[in-house]
């Protein structure tokens, strides 16, 4: 057991293997002392955020560390409740003068919703997007794994859904394929991702670490740096109908989905490279937060 110095010069007692809160940002993170080490005279501590990567590992003071009580529980709700607060106000208000030229005027705040994905949806006579079965067959995994399974997708996603739309760009480069209008529709698509992924594109088991990885960070995080082609598929799949409430006219439609197809295709070839096989387990205490909710 090591006694470090906390918060007002008290000594605290942390021992490897002990759950413990540490402080980042405005929220308090649950994690797991890994081992102790003195650095200068001073006492550090490397931990594990639980239910994340040990890549996320790092080596803190004394001073970001919390003992895991029930006070510090109770600190830990009050700061997640003001984080979410005011991001659902924004999920709220008007998103339409974020969205990207192409798509000003969609709206639409029902997010993915929490049934399997209908046939319609997957429909390529209704879309106008052909899906390959391995691409239907994802999305239906997808929610199956979110909604039945209690899984997550671990975030920060590689690649990334801004490194799909770009190696999608540099495929379509060497192809000789990637005109002006591709290279728009790539980057219309990567912003509207970003305002889209909170109002329409979760589901309801997904809100909290959403929360937390884009709202709780000290720095600007944006949703198609750490999100990847699970969610981006959400948003193909829900294009044509956001586009026709959009009053895109026809021939704008016509070139959109015909490069959405060329992107389908591109992600059904490279399936195993941009698509998780499996989720990981979001754990007791996530779960716990969203029945809480």
């Amino acid at each position: 057991m090591t006694a470090a110095e906390g918060k007002e010069g008290t000594k605290i007692d942390f021992e490897a293997g002990e759950k413990v809160f540490v402080s980042h940002g405005n929220l308090l993170y649950e994690a797991k002392v890994v081992h102790t080490e003195v650095k200068n005279s001073e006492t550090r501590f490397k931990i594990h955020y639980l239910g994340w990567k040990d890549k996320w590992d790092e080596v803190v003071k004394a001073d970001r560390l919390s003992k895991f009580t029930e006070e510090s529980v109770q600190l830990k709700k009050s700061l997640l409740r003001k984080i979410i607060s005011p991001s659902r106000a924004r999920d709220r208000s008007d998103p339409d003068m974020s969205l990207p030229a192409k798509m000003r005027k969609v709206n639409d705040r029902k997010g993915v919703g929490e049934g399997i994905p209908s046939a319609s949806a997957l429909s390529s006579e209704q879309s106008s997007i052909v899906l390959h079965s391995t691409l239907k067959r994802q999305l239906v995994d997808d929610w199956e794994f979110v909604t039945k399974d209690h899984k997550l997708v671990p975030l920060p996603r590689d690649p990334s859904v801004s490194a799909v739309l770009s190696t999608w760009l540099l495929s379509n480069s060497r192809r000789g394929i990637a005109d002006k209008a591709c290279k728009e529709i790539a980057e219309g698509l990567r912003e509207y991702f970003d305002i889209a992924l909170g109002t329409m594109l979760l589901y309801k088991f997904e809100r909290i670490q959403y929360n937390q990885v884009i709202h709780g960070s000290e720095v600007a995080v944006k949703p198609s740096k750490v999100y990847g082609a699970e969610h981006l598929l959400r948003l193909i799949v829900k294009l044509p109908t956001l586009l026709v409430k959009a009053r895109v006219n026809d021939e704008k439609q016509t070139l959109i989905f015909s490069k959405m197809n060329d992107l389908a295709k591109f992600l059904h070839k490279n399936g195993k490279l941009v698509f998780l096989p499996e989720y990981s387990p979001a754990g007791e205490d996530y779960i716990a937060k969203t029945c809480e909710e």
